[in-house]
């Protein structure tokens, strides 16, 4: 029988994910479709044997499932943009989503809901939904829904994104992942610059209905590695890169986005201060916008931690 093109490409990092692996891979099999997927692997030098288990799953689903094994650790290297490198430029579907090797899919009829969404209708170029939030071993610790409804979203949304947007339910179009501008490969971030460039081509449609789950502080995030050594400075660093990417797409869409850009940068400011519990300082005239965002029970934590941040981490304790 003559091999299919691939309708829609999954692009997957693994590091040391020899726990998690598995079922990362098992949610994009047992996804009801009918069109043909590919699974596009990059396995960063794991030294757990996650490579073994990818072997095996490329050995009994070898149209499918398709790894790259590294040999020297890119990431440690500061290569940090294997995704777009290595996976992106080998993609054959006319979409493309991405599943992190510790992270999975709960629902089967995923795929095919983005699918059937974004088909019908081609000023859209990327399609997300809502997510579970899951502890280590996979038990639920609640939903991440943005917005209560389906939603069209812009770059405006982006920009103001006050809730999460979980790349592992993103599916979108490949074909805008072929000439990424300097600004997405400059950023270490994949989620932000992703939905920058395709929030340039067109519309972003938020479907409410948790499909994926993401697996928070597993060995080796980006939650987890925030947790050990300097929170401050890695903090610091982390939006001082968010704000050097807004400046460049701003520049690279000669500022047509400009009073969203300055917004976003501002708001970097403010969840830094947040992040390392500076909370008197939230109440400054220059981020009252961004404290009316928050939630009420935001708020209310805000007031207590400008109170006592001692105070604030007990009761999250609780």
């Amino acid at each position: 029988m003559e091999k299919q093109t691939p309708f829609v490409s999954v692009s997957m990092l693994t590091y040391n994910h020899k726990k998690y692996v598995r079922q990362a891979l098992d949610g994009i099999l047992m996804q009801k479709t009918d069109f043909p997927v590919e699974i596009l692997v990059h396995d960063d030098c794991s030294t757990d044997g996650t490579d073994q288990i990818l072997a095996e799953y490329a050995a009994k689903y070898p149209d499918q499932v398709k790894p790259i094994y590294e040999e020297v650790n890119q990431y440690q290297n500061g290569n940090t943009d294997c995704n777009s490198r290595l996976n992106y430029t080998r993609a054959l579907g006319k979409y493309t989503a991405f599943c992190e090797g510790d992270d999975f899919w709960d629902d089967p009829e995923k795929l095919k809901t983005q699918v059937e969404y974004m088909e019908a209708h081609p000023e859209c170029t990327l399609c997300f939904t809502a997510i579970y939030d899951v502890e280590e071993s996979g038990k639920r610790m609640g939903v991440f829904r943005p917005y209560s409804g389906d939603h069209d979203c812009t770059i405006a949304d982006v920009m103001r994104m006050t809730k999460v947007w979980s790349i592992v339910s993103f599916l979108y179009r490949t074909e805008y992942l072929k000439d990424l501008p300097d600004y997405y490969h400059n950023c270490p971030v994949g989620d932000v610059p992703l939905l920058l460039v395709m929030g340039s081509h067109g519309t972003l449609h938020y479907i409410d209905r948790p499909t994926a789950s993401y697996r928070h502080k597993s060995a080796g995030s980006w939650s987890s590695r925030l947790s050990e050594g300097d929170r401050a400075a890695k903090l610091r660093k982390h939006f001082d890169t968010m704000k050097t990417l807004y400046r460049e797409f701003d520049e690279h869409t000669k500022g047509k986005y400009h009073e969203e850009t300055e917004w976003a940068i501002r708001k970097m400011d403010f969840e830094y201060l947040i992040g390392t519990d500076q909370y008197r300082a939230l109440f400054a005239k220059e981020y009252r916008p961004y404290l009316k965002e928050l939630s009420f029970v935001q708020q209310a934590g805000a007031v207590i931690g400008a109170i006592s941040p001692k105070l604030l981490h007990a009761l999250w304790r609780k």
